[in-house]
């Protein structure tokens, strides 16, 4: 059935793209999606890209809010013709800045009560809280659940919704989260792999199965999978641990996979032996290898994990493979093996 976010629909690079248009325009914007698709993250990687040009990152969440924790009456004493009045003036939260550039985010707006909702009519399309008004530069966006996410949002008025701007509904991509992943770093070759493998549960499976107590595969949910693989999982807990964090029909085939991982990939045969490591012909194994080598290769190996890489029977694995390493450690394009690779494949590569 076709929703009315089909056509605003959006994947983090895109969103990413257009949030940053939106400040350039110096107009706000509004996410709307899933839980765990990673809305909050795309704010906090703009916000740190673009420091110093803004300060900092101010999160507003008013589920967590009251009215009066952003104005506040009080009595206050005026002179006028030489008498003093009682006047009734706002104290206005702390956490709202009085000098630089910040970009100031409300986190799940449409948890807001109808009360608070008004209240944040005037700080989203004016950037003002009565007689309060943000520093000049300051960028204001939103983020929020459908309705239809189960998430306790509720429903958001038209006003409020004229006042965001440019509305998108994020939906993960494997090729944004697999940017993502890499770049990071620090997410498990075997979870990357994973998703390279199985990317229906990434693209739009993100809700959790029937029954199942958590809250099902989502990008959120495969970083903190991640944390679990790095640290060491034993035979006897993995499969729990598993389950409990990206859900039961996930978490099963994610088992089945970290077996093949671990039982029919030796990196260390094909950095050592290029030239004869066996090539894989199950396409869960090559996806295993390619993003291991992509998480391995630097300035030392770079030239023998190329030997290997040439033998694969398609150049996108080892596209995937290089770009992986390229994300991960820019600096590696300064090797002359590199930069070879480039100038042979330039028209296949992204980044």
């Amino acid at each position: 059935m076709a929703s009315v976010y089909d056509g605003i629909k959006v994947d983090p690079a895109k969103a990413t793209k257009i949030i940053k248009t939106a400040i350039k325009a110096n107009t706000t914007c509004m996410m709307w999606g899933k839980w765990g698709v990673g809305k909050t993250s795309i704010v906090y990687q703009i916000a740190e890209a673009m420091h110093p040009y803004f300060d900092s990152c101010i999160v507003i969440n008013p589920s967590q809010d009251d009215v009066i924790d952003f104005k506040l009456p009080y009595v206050d004493t005026m002179t006028f013709e030489g008498e003093n009045h009682n006047i009734s003036r706002f104290a206005v939260s702390e956490r709202l800045p009085r000098q630089g550039r910040h970009i100031i985010f409300v986190d799940e707006i449409n948890t807001a009560t109808p009360a608070m909702q008004a209240t944040l009519y005037s700080l989203i399309l004016e950037g003002r809280i009565g007689s309060y008004s943000l520093p000049k530069g300051c960028i204001r966006m939103a983020a929020g659940n459908r309705e239809e996410d189960g998430c306790a949002a509720m429903p958001m008025s038209n006003a409020l919704k004229d006042r965001l701007g440019v509305h998108m509904n994020v939906v993960p991509s494997e090729s944004s989260w697999i940017h993502w992943a890499t770049t990071r770093g620090n997410i498990a070759p075997e979870v990357v792999a994973f998703v390279r493998d199985n990317p229906s549960r990434l693209e739009g499976h993100c809700s959790n199965d029937d029954g199942d107590p958590t809250g099902g595969c989502t990008p959120r949910s495969l970083e903190f999978l991640s944390r679990m693989v790095t640290a060491g999982l034993d035979d006897d807990i993995r499969h729990i641990v598993t389950n409990g964090i990206i859900g039961q029909g996930a978490g099963a085939e994610f088992i089945g996979f970290l077996d093949i991982f671990k039982n029919k990939i030796n990196i260390q045969e094909i950095i050592d032996k290029p030239e004869t490591a066996p090539i894989p012909k199950e396409l869960d194994v090559m996806y295993s290898v390619v993003s291991s080598l992509g998480a391995k290769i630097n300035k030392e190996n770079i030239d023998k994990i190329m030997v290997y890489l040439k033998r694969l029977p398609e150049r996108r694995y080892m596209i995937m493979s290089m770009q992986d390493a390229l994300n991960r450690d820019p600096s590696i394009n300064n090797s002359k093996v590199f930069s070879k690779f480039i100038a042979e494949n330039y028209m296949y590569f992204t980044g």
